[in-house]
């Protein structure tokens, strides 16, 4: 579960990711001839528009293509549409878009924590005897005026780091104001 989990993240911030440069080369009127999720061999490509939109079998990454980088393109190659025959200030937006999409999503859902509804939560503390965190005895104490959204991460996470052990599950609550 927590390597699917991670997986499902991972494979969401690169489709924002590669968004950014798609989009922002599409704003800017420069040909994109592919889109793609992952690397390797396609399971689902589909062409739509001149773009080859793919899912790839290794979720590790993904690209966006453009007719400059294929040899067997139909362009010419003083096309002012393409990449390289765009000026400066475009090929550095294009490239610089992707980690821009990366900052709103991160902004977003900043913001989305932030303005979630406020809970209450108890947050179990293990500690030994001489106070070392992680072992022992189990320790509550109330956190008032969390973010909703917030408690709900952190239990959810504590949960998968503990190798979704019950115990500490149920150590980790939400609890009414």
């Amino acid at each position: 579960m927590g390597v699917l989990t991670a997986l499902l993240i991972l494979a969401g911030l690169i489709v924002v990711h590669e968004a950014g440069h798609f989009l922002a080369a599409r704003w800017l009127g420069i040909r994109v001839s592919g889109f793609s999720i992952g690397f390797g061999p396609a399971l689902v490509q589909k062409r739509r528009q001149g773009v080859l939109y793919a899912l790839r079998l290794i979720p590790l990454g993904g690209f966006v293509s453009f007719p400059d980088e294929e040899d067997d393109s139909t362009f010419p190659a003083d096309d002012p549409h393409l990449l390289r025959n765009r000026p400066l200030t475009h090929r550095a937006l294009v490239i610089a878009a992707g980690v821009v999409a990366n900052l709103l999503l991160a902004w977003l859902v900043l913001f989305l924590v932030v303005m979630s509804p406020k809970t209450n939560m108890m947050v179990a503390n293990y500690y030994d005897a001489n106070g070392m965190s992680n072992a022992g005895a189990v320790k509550f104490r109330q956190v008032d005026n969390v973010p909703a959204l917030l408690a709900y991460t952190i239990g959810f996470f504590s949960y998968m780091s503990n190798g979704g052990s019950m115990a500490y599950e149920t150590a980790t609550q939400n609890v009414e104001p």
